[in-house]
This record gives structure tokens, C-alpha cells and sequence, in this order.
């Protein structure tokens, strides 16, 4: 077949575990007999995601069942931590099953297959994560973790986002429409209700608190399916207005760890608080009426 410059073969992998694999990790870990142990299985394809359809609940991804089998081998185990890739944008995953795992997919020092940089210089995933790695600390059984971006000097772990801005550019920039029309699944912003905050937690899981306050009041938090609209401005229209398309893959797309708010008015400032699960907090202020532009941190 045809490939494209600087491809090699064809893709036509299976994402599974193979049985000699399996027999290798058997072998290794009969090296561990303390159950307490904490161990970290690392693989490129994740072996679960999360569905949003259904409460954020888990299922299982890898072929011929070697998720379950993994999980199952990993079973007696109380601390194991499965880290993947792949995906290019970022989640956690606890299957009900194996409350002893958690997995972390990771989104890539590439972001969204270096896209998003060559066309705007703002190095977007997917979900609108800045792109990075997961810096692990190890000392004794203790394990701790930090998703560090490539932006802020490692340190970024959120972005807040007033949504009225986006709404009047989606409303008022016609090309928009134009692509709307060539994507209907994609979210139509001009719909959004009045002085929503969006925030985006890169690397949330469950165990996360994430705090919004208008100066000085908390404000509701709900967790919701959502895009991030960075990468409206930092990949999808760009890429639209120059080849007419958005390559599929790089598009922009609804992630697992944003949260919204409703602000009171539409020039009061917006304080957000995520503490992560090592009771390490993040603050971060954004003062309104803000931009809707590629300088939003």
C-alpha cells in the first residue's frame, strides 16, 4: 500500500495482551509476595476508559479479553496503578470490579500529534490539556504524581474560561457557522446561557475538590461531558478556514474533567481552588469580562 512520508508499514496492530506477556508478568510477579506492594504495570494502549453515558463508569478496551485478564492477575494486589497513552488527551479510571487499580491515561508530549502548534503555537490534546507528561516521585511505598505541562514551567493544572466571550464569538464570527454545519456533533457555543465558567482540571480523578468562587462566594460546581473551547481557536477553526477541514483525530472533543459554573454577573472575578489527592491546592483567579483568545492561559 501507500503510506505517507515517514510511515512505516501498515497499522493493522492488535491492542491486546499476548500470552507470552501474560507469562512474563506471572514470572515477575512472584518476585513481589507482599500484597502491599505497590505495582505499576505501564503499557501503550489503555486497558480501560471511561464512558460518560453512564456515570463515568469504566469498560474494558484491549481484544480478547486481556483487559479482564489483567485485572484479574493484578487482583490480589492493593495499590496497583496501570499508566497508558495513546489516547492524546487525559482521564482516570477506577473499574468497580478491581477497586485495587486505578489507571492513568496520560495525554502526550506531542499533544494532538504536534497539530495545534503548527497551526496557532498554543500545543493543545483534545481536551484542551496543554501537552505533557506525569512526573512519578517514588519514596519507600509511597507514590505520588503530577501531570506537568509544557506550559508554565510544568506547573499549569487548570484553565478557567469565561464562557460569555465565546458565546459572542461563536455567535458573530460566520465561518463558525460554516463549520458547525460541516460538524453538527460538535457543541454549537452560541447556545451557552448567561456568565457560564468553564474550567478545565487536566489531570482530575475522583478523589479531586474542585471550588469555584464570585468574589468571594462559592458558586455550584457541576461535573460535566463538556469540550474545552480552547481548541476551537487553537486547532478546529484554523485548520477549517485554511484546508476547509478539521482532520479527523484532532478535532476538539467533550473530555471527562470539566466543570461549570453559573457567575451572577458578567464582570465579577472568578476564583477556582482544586485540591489534587495528595492535598496539594491550585488557585488560579480569572478577572471578567475576559478575552477569548490563544493568550488564555
Amino acid at each position: 500500500g501507500k503510506y505517507a512520508e515517514g510511515v512505516v508499514g501498515s497499522r493493522n496492530y492488535m491492542g491486546m495482551i499476548t500470552e507470552e506477556q501474560f507469562a512474563w508478568l506471572k514470572q515477575d510477579l512472584a518476585l513481589v509476595p507482599n500484597p502491599k506492594t505497590p505495582i505499576v504495570v505501564a503499557l501503550h494502549i489503555p486497558t480501560l476508559k471511561t464512558d460518560p453515558s453512564n456515570d463515568f463508569a469504566t469498560f474494558y478496551t484491549l481484544e480478547d479479553g486481556t483487559s479482564e485478564r489483567l485485572c484479574e492477575t493484578l487482583r490480589e494486589y492493593t495499590n496497583v496503578h496501570i499508566v497508558s497513552g495513546h489516547t492524546h488527551y487525559n482521564y482516570c479510571a477506577h473499574p468497580e470490579q478491581y477497586p485495587n487499580i486505578t489507571e492513568h491515561n496520560i495525554a502526550a508530549v506531542s499533544a494532538a500529534w504536534w497539530n495545534t502548534g503548527n497551526q496557532t503555537g498554543r500545543h493543545l490534546c483534545t481536551d484542551g490539556s496543554p501537552g505533557g507528561y506525569s512526573l512519578w516521585t517514588v519514596k519507600g511505598r509511597k507514590l505520588r504524581w503530577q501531570y506537568h505541562s509544557m506550559e508554565d514551567n510544568g506547573n499549569l493544572q487548570l484553565r478557567i474560561i469565561d464562557m460569555n466571550p465565546v458565546r459572542d464569538y461563536s455567535s458573530n464570527f460566520a465561518p463558525v457557522r460554516d463549520f458547525l454545519k460541516a460538524y453538527p456533533d460538535r457543541t454549537d457555543f452560541s447556545q451557552i446561557g448567561d456568565d457560564k465558567i468553564y474550567v478545565n482540571v487536566f489531570a482530575y480523578d475522583c478523589d479531586w475538590k474542585v471550588e469555584v468562587f464570585e468574589e468571594g462566594t462559592p458558586l455550584e460546581v457541576k461535573h460535566e461531558f463538556v469540550e474545552d473551547p480552547l481548541r476551537l481557536l487553537a486547532f478546529d477553526m484554523p485548520s477549517f478556514l485554511k484546508k476547509g477541514v478539521a482532520a479527523k483525530g484532532s478535532q476538539g472533543k467533550p473530555n471527562r474533567h470539566m466543570f461549570t459554573a453559573d457567575a451572577h454577573s458578567a464582570t465579577t472575578t472568578i476564583t477556582v481552588r482544586v485540591t489534587d489527592s495528595f492535598g496539594k491546592v491550585y488557585t488560579q483567579e480569572l478577572k471578567r469580562p475576559a478575552r477569548y483568545d490563544l493568550s488564555i492561559q
